[in-house]
């Protein structure tokens, strides 16, 4: 369950007077004629807007559901909504990760106390339906290279480094002029595919933002992936963008983890109308390990996804080769069951370690959890209080989550020595596609 808490807005009411011993949690799709005192905004799948507000008395005309909470509003710190599932599974205790900046603790993660596997249990071998591969050459490797700037000032220098970790692949964004539908300068694009295309380096286009899965956004990512159509029609065939990468992330939205499956619906509806868009060009979209128990309304996501995609890159951000195995597992058996490709990707990229502050239940507490309309609000308190009408928490102790769990980029070496072994292994899927590299220096 990932949930970010520092996005709340602190507004300032220097001429409100504060209830002495009351204060009101309301969620709302209009603003009120008061500004609130906090406010934490949301989205839906279908792109609507609605609003957790705080505020020291009852708000007139209220058009959403409301709660008064029995504290002054001055002692809470934050509030943000949990869908009811993830309340259920909160009820034993919370723990809160993230970090704090400039005083306030900015929550990534909220995680229940008991948290059950996120992964299928340990199997050292492939199963006996995949069958294995010919002896031969592995996979080859792919990589991520965001910036532009790094293709288009040193195009031999960025090649040189892409040949250095044995990637054949590389994801990098190529700008487009939405206002004419074209490539931005495809010359330059043209010149750098070619001079990869020489070294064995085959060129995708990576997009990615969240909001388009939003019906708004969708159609501005559809005529981008069509202007690299467009473009391929008019190079030669050692200057073509070689496919499309989706790396949309649509749980980093505030929204999501109020609905996974109306979320993902729409994520598959967007990649389902880009492939519609572009028919002709390989398609792949980039999945984080967790999303192979995902649902949609439908069905699971994946299955969901299988008649869109051509390929799917897994973010197995991991750095123990357990679980990296582990959590590529689903999505091999589903590539064998479905003829999808599967890359597994690894980060090593500069995280940063995180805190987390754990809460157990108690009859006093600075966490509170209570029903609003149809979710429920997490309250963050100053002090440690009661409430009758929600379940409560208290700070118990801190540990902290080291990033070295997530990345290799303070030990860059033990990557590339995992990298042969863990190749070996994914060998036994057909549909292994290699690994993919995120975050190379």
């Amino acid at each position: 369950m990932k949930k970010t808490v520092c996005g709340l807005i602190w507004v300032v009411m220097a001429a409100h007077v504060f209830s002495a011993d009351s204060a009101w949690l309301s969620i709302r799709r209009s603003a009120p004629s008061d500004p609130p005192i906090r406010q934490k905004d949301y989205l839906d799948p279908d792109g609507g807007n609605f609003s957790l507000m705080l505020t020291a008395n009852r708000l007139p005309h209220s058009d959403g559901a409301e709660v008064e909470l029995p504290v002054n509003a001055r002692e809470v710190e934050w509030a943000v909504l949990v869908s009811n599932d993830a309340a259920r599974n909160l009820a034993g205790g919370v723990i809160l990760q993230g970090v704090e900046k400039t005083g306030i603790f900015c929550v990534s993660e909220v995680i229940p106390s008991a948290s059950p596997p996120t992964h299928v249990a340990a199997q050292d071998d492939p199963p006996a339906t995949a069958a294995a591969k010919p002896a031969g050459r592995l996979p080859a490797r792919s990589a991520w290279r965001w910036q532009p700037e790094l293709w288009k000032k040193s195009p031999a220098l960025f090649l040189e480094r892409l040949q250095k970790h044995a990637v054949k692949t590389v994801y990098v964004t190529i700008p487009v002029q939405m206002e004419t539908g074209i490539v931005s300068d495809p010359q330059a694009v043209q010149d750098f595919i070619d001079m990869a295309s020489a070294q064995g380096i085959r060129v995708w286009a990576v997009d990615g933002d969240p909001r388009a899965v939003l019906p708004s956004e969708r159609p501005k990512f559809v005529r981008r992936a069509q202007a690299y159509a467009a473009y391929n029609r008019e190079a030669k065939p050692s200057q073509r963008i070689s496919g499309i990468q989706c790396d949309i992330e649509p749980y980093i939205l505030a929204g999501y983890e109020l609905d996974h499956k109306g979320w993902n619906s729409a994520y598959v509806k967007t990649i389902s109308a880009l492939k519609a868009g572009v028919p002709d060009m390989p398609l792949e979209a980039a999945l984080p390990f967790w999303f192979a128990q995902e649902k949609t309304r439908e069905d699971r996501l994946l299955e969901d996804l299988a008649g869109c995609v051509d390929g799917v890159v897994v973010m197995d951000y991991r750095t123990g080769p357990e679980e990296i195995r582990q959590f590529a597992r689903p999505f091999l058996e589903w590539g064998q069951r479905r003829d999808c490709k599967v890359k597994i990707g690894l980060e090593g990229g500069p995280l940063g370690d995180e805190q987390r502050r754990h809460y157990q239940p108690a009859a006093t507490g600075d966490l509170w959890l209570l029903p609003l309309g149809q979710y429920h609000a997490m309250v963050q308190l100053k002090h440690r209080l009661s409430n009758p009408r929600a379940k409560v928490f208290a700070h118990s102790n801190d540990s902290m989550f080291r990033a070295s769990v997530l990345t290799f980029h303070d030990n860059p070496e033990k990557m590339r020595a995992l990298l042969p072994s863990l190749e070996e292994f994914f060998q036994s899927w057909p549909c292994f596609d290699g690994m993919a590299l995120h975050g190379l220096d």
